[in-house]
């Protein structure tokens, strides 16, 4: 997904180097002196002789592959040929990543997987739900794609492709099973959602998972708090940071959140905002509130920047930031409302276009991933 470059690319390296599954790549590669290759996942390999007491490493290098087969043989012997290709959205640039038109190379994927007789091709897509139907139109001999990307579960029917997309932070899964008729090469598609939830049995070894990831949550927030799990703040009314929510309306976390942030500054600012989709808790916060529970909120550790905007461009934005209800883009505001005439408010008074405004804008939103215009490069952006 877009977010496995979030991190530099030595951190990058190093999760890819001890993952233990296979991967298939279809247009992200790696931008080098050298021009733009395939990443390569490193393994180390240790040898000790205890006849010489020798010891040394090993490293072997492993080219993700852009496309990749599965073999499946019944139980009278006919194989079955499971092709897979996987694309990825371009939002997360980053100086070593290349990412190739995701739609050529879906359509590369496909035609290569045709050419070594795949009898079912499945897509591997980290998109938004209209790509994946765009690839689906342009590549009908797509059986199934298994895309992630939005973190609300979907089922969609795009012509011969059937698209799904279960809900983020394992809320769910989809369980596909595909029975293959070789007499007529006829594919049949069950597809179940399962929920996972309290009644779910719980797997030791994903426990342990868990435990080991606690103990690494709870080492970092040592690091800015002494007690991690002391309770800072108590609260009543439970706070909603779920995903749905945090990206469709205004919720009382994000005006947890965008309040903090415009009293961060002295004197505070009238106005701040922050992009729903950095919200990551997708649940409800109530009762005592911890040091933990932060990071729970807001795992991408942003800055907070105090910007001065004309109130053209503020406006510009909070327009822009309404209009991508459903998507991270959405806006959570602290003093800035929308007025009856339509018109956009901070601190009860309507936005003059050409006055100047202080306002309190996280640090992922000022490089223009969400909201492509807001820059520090904007006309409209006086200081930062």
């Amino acid at each position: 997904g877009n977010h496995e470059f979030d991190l530099s690319y030595d951190d990058f390296q190093k999760r890819l180097d001890e993952s233990s599954f296979d991967w298939v790549n279809t247009n992200c590669y790696h931008n080098t002196e050298r021009g733009i290759i395939p990443f390569s996942k490193v393994t180390t390999l240790e040898h000790n002789s205890e006849a010489k007491d020798l010891e040394f490493q090993a490293h072997m290098s492993e080219i993700i592959p852009e496309i990749k087969m599965l073999n499946v043989a019944n139980n009278r012997g006919q194989t079955l040929d499971i092709g897979f290709f996987g694309v990825t959205i371009p939002s997360n640039p980053k100086p070593y990543v290349y990412y190739a038109d995701m739609f050529q190379q879906a359509q590369y994927g496909v035609d290569s997987l045709k050419q070594l007789d795949a009898d079912i091709i499945v897509g591997l897509t980290h998109v938004d739900i209209e790509m994946d139907q765009e690839i689906a139109k342009s590549n009908q001999d797509i059986d199934l794609i298994m895309g992630g990307h939005e973190h609300n579960n979907m089922s969609i029917q795009e012509g011969h492709t059937l698209i799904t997309k279960s809900d983020a932070n394992a809320k769910n899964i989809y369980i596909h099973e595909l029975t293959y008729d070789f007499d007529n090469e006829v594919l049949e598609i069950d597809s179940n959602l399962l929920s996972i939830n309290d009644h779910t049995p719980e797997n030791s070894q994903i426990a342990a998972l868990v435990e080991r990831w606690d103990e690494v949550l709870f080492n970092a927030v040592r690091q800015v708090s002494d007690a991690p799990y002391s309770v800072v703040h108590y609260t009543n009314e439970p706070w909603d940071g779920r995903d749905a929510q945090s990206r469709s309306t205004q919720t009382n976390l994000g005006q947890v959140i965008t309040s903090a942030m415009a009293h961060a500054f002295d004197p505070p600012l009238e106005g701040a905002m922050v992009n729903g989709g950095s919200i990551r808790l997708d649940d409800f916060l109530e009762g005592g509130i911890t040091p933990i529970d932060f990071f729970r909120v807001l795992p991408f550790g942003d800055g907070v920047l105090k910007v001065q905007m004309t109130g053209a461009l503020l406006s510009e934005i909070l327009s822009y930031g309404e209009a991508q209800k459903g998507d991270g883009a959405y806006l959570q505001r602290y003093g800035l409302e929308q007025g009856i005439d339509q018109l956009w408010h901070i601190g009860g008074n309507r936005i003059v276009p050409d006055q100047l405004y202080w306002i309190a804008i996280s640090e992922f939103l000022m490089q223009g991933y969400d909201i492509p215009f807001l820059t520090p490069d904007n006309p409209g952006v006086r200081s930062v």
